[in-house]
């Protein structure tokens, strides 16, 4: 049994998930934001312990110097978290990007291309339709790779 999904049905969940990783995207956006300060605040603090440390002495300092390590276990804690957001989010603006190509038409002997090169475009979510080429036509329509030539 074969069930077909009607093109309204298809769009309306097409736009559901755009909206579900556009919440994501902007929650991506807003983790990175803290981390970012969370990190500026480390260093502020790593700073003054810094300072603190010169001053002390004995035990003081001992005690000074594990929590500026700690600073740091953290600052590289904040980093890799900074790295992992920043991949992730890339990954959403790329499922977020779409190109819609139709009703192309590509005249006798005609040469054409319609979309964009990989390099500029990455991954993309891409709908094409109606495209159409007469007797010695050539042509290229959605991504295309980089050293294309006809």
């Amino acid at each position: 049994m074969v069930q077909l999904r009607s093109e309204q049905s298809f769009d309306a969940d097409r736009q559901s998930t755009k909206q579900q990783l556009q919440v994501l995207k902007t929650k991506i956006e807003d983790h990175r934001e803290w981390t970012q300060q969370l990190s500026d605040e480390n260093i502020d603090r790593r700073d003054q312990l810094q300072v603190a440390i010169a001053e002390a002495e004995g035990e003081a300092q001992d005690d000074l110097a594990i929590a500026i390590r700690e600073v740091d276990e953290q600052d590289r804690i904040l980093e890799e978290d900074f790295v992992s957001s920043t991949v992730l989010h890339a990954e959403v603006h790329a499922k977020l990007a779409e190109q819609t190509i139709g009703n192309v038409m590509m005249g006798d002997g005609s040469i054409t291309t319609v979309g964009l090169p990989k390099s500029v475009v990455g991954k993309m979510n891409q709908r094409i339709g109606n495209v159409t080429a007469e007797s010695n036509s050539r042509g290229a329509v959605g991504v295309y790779p980089d050293n294309f030539k006809f």
